[in-house]
């Protein structure tokens, strides 16, 4: 695990002499067959997008100056937002402008924005990367029959107390449902059966540690009620990938990310690091939950040198990272948006020093 420093590496002078001889200009300009592509992804929900105002717009602003400043330290930063929000909802959080935006917890994959209002103020959506709508379609996952197979358990007694409903339902907001590779399955809180030892409260305050945000592990009728559905898509041979639940963010629902096998945030990192030829060591990734373990490492879940961020302090999520090489585990009460902007200054400072 990285440790924090606040030395910064110097470009090599070797570099800085042959530049001026190729390029006669006073500011040292670094040739693009130099430079070393870095790409950065950051999940936005508890991540990016901080409670404070003023923090989030001091990473809004500092990120394209990093960008910037870092290309003359021979960096090619790559920057973007990886979520679970639809397009239109990232829009609408007027954003810096990205290279790369992921929506849907992986499902779909845009160069640049996702999106723009137009004066009347409809969105108009860009579609997805071809390719990646492709390699998605041949899956043969579809968000109708997940519904269909879901609202079929929910029949049995076993769930039959569940109280459900989809993410654009809880949000109302149609979009949040509009992709066909991925749906968000949200379960109310207290319609969930606790077992007894689920039950306990030891801080007293009402909510049993089960739930609460920054002790949640999945309650077993939520743990059954996956392994159902995942045996159900098997059955009716729909290629899928059912998440473990996890909090909703600022809700008392628990989620349950039912997608093409391929539609989630590591596949499409994986997807993005193969077409922009982006090694692990110089792929930095940002988040604060369990959907966003899957960034951290490769497929198989072996650690292939990528570099991690962690903020909130999930205690699934810290002790995923822990195990990694290059991981930076920010307190869990600092800033998210500080935490984030920290911690890639600290990677690309430690990719700038590689050999």
């Amino acid at each position: 695990m990285l440790e924090p420093t606040d030395s910064a590496t110097r470009p090599d002078p070797t570099d800085w002499i042959e530049n001026q001889m190729l390029v006669p200009t006073q500011t040292p300009a670094i040739s693009t067959q130099k430079l070393k592509k870095v790409l950065f992804l950051s999940d936005l929900d508890g991540t990016w997008l901080s409670k404070k105002p003023e923090n989030r717009a001091k990473l809004d602003r500092e990120v394209l100056e990093i960008k910037d400043s870092y290309r003359q330290k021979g960096v090619d930063l790559e920057f973007g937002y990886i979520t679970a929000r639809p397009p239109e909802r990232v829009e609408k959080e007027n954003l810096p402008t990205p290279d790369w935006t992921i929506t849907y917890n992986g499902a779909q994959i845009n160069q640049g924005d996702p999106g723009n209002f137009q004066a009347e103020g409809e969105f108009a959506a860009e579609p997805s990367l071809a390719n990646w709508n492709e390699k998605n379609q041949a899956t043969g996952f579809s968000a109708s029959t997940t519904l269909s197979e879901l609202n079929t358990l929910l029949q049995d007694e076993k769930f039959s107390n569940l109280q459900f409903q989809t993410v654009g339902q809880l949000v109302e907001n149609s979009a949040a449902d509009a992709n066909e590779f991925a749906t968000g399955l949200c379960f109310s809180l207290p319609s969930v059966a606790l077992t007894e030892a689920e039950k306990a409260d030891l801080n007293a305050n009402g909510t049993a540690d089960i739930l609460e945000e920054e002790t949640f592990a999945a309650p077993q009728q939520l743990k059954d009620l996956a392994s159902a559905l995942d045996e159900a898509l098997g059955l009716a041979g729909v290629g899928h990938d059912v998440s473990p639940p996890y909090l909703f963010h600022g809700k008392p629902y628990a989620m349950l990310d039912v997608a093409s096998p391929i539609a989630n945030k590591g596949s499409a990192l994986a997807f993005l690091q193969q077409r922009e030829g982006v090694s692990p060591s110089h792929t930095i990734v940002a988040g604060d939950g369990v959907n966003d373990i899957s960034m951290m490492t490769a497929l198989n879940g072996v650690d292939e040198g990528r570099r991690a961020i962690v903020v909130g302090g999930n205690s699934m999520l810290v002790a995923a990272a822990s195990k990694l090489k290059n991981s930076i585990i920010q307190p869990a009460d600092q800033d998210s948006s500080l935490g984030v902007l920290d911690g890639l200054r600290q990677h690309l400072e430690a990719i700038i020093a590689e050999c």
